[in-house]
Order: structure tokens, then C-alpha cells, then sequence
């Protein structure tokens, strides 16, 4: 059986119970709402079968990074008008 784009969008609208968000769906033009169907398919939040869990994306933390100064910035420019 083919999904229809309007099925795709009372899926999608269906994932949530507010009123704005079916609003919104409904306003969708027809590639989002086919890009958010495929991604919500692939989190498994349409598949009732499936308990949906989140996707936790990896963050950066503090330690990964080093805070620059202006002066630091000052002293680069510096170096690079001798070039």
C-alpha cells in the first residue's frame, strides 16, 4: 500500500495532541511533511509496536574547548599584518 502525502500528514498531526501543532501540519507544504514523517519513522514515534526513545545527540562539553580572549584575537592579527 502507497502512503499518500495527506496520510503522511494525519500521522504526523495524530503524534501530538495540540490543536496548534494540527494547525501547523496542516499548513506544512508537502516536502516537510514528508521529511518530518520519514524522520519521525526513524525514531520509531509512529511506530506503536516501538516505544519511542529519544535520540540523545552527543554535546560538546566545556573541557573539549578553550576560551579565547579578545587579546588573544588582538595578538593573531598581529602576527599575520608581519606576513
Amino acid at each position: 500500500m502507497k502512503m499518500t502525502v495527506e496520510r503522511m500528514r494525519e500521522q504526523i498531526a495524530a503524534a501530538y495532541s495540540g490543536p496548534v501543532w494540527r494547525m501547523r501540519v496542516n499548513d506544512m507544504p508537502d516536502n516537510q511533511v514528508i521529511a518530518i514523517f520519514k524522520s519521525m519513522v526513524e525514531e520509531g514515534r509512529l511506530d506503536k509496536k516501538k516505544p519511542h526513545i529519544p535520540v540523545v545527540k552527543k554535546m560538546h562539553t566545556p573541557e573539549h574547548f578553550e576560551q579565547i580572549s579578545m587579546w588573544d584575537i588582538l595578538e593573531e592579527g598581529k602576527d599575520n599584518s608581519n606576513v
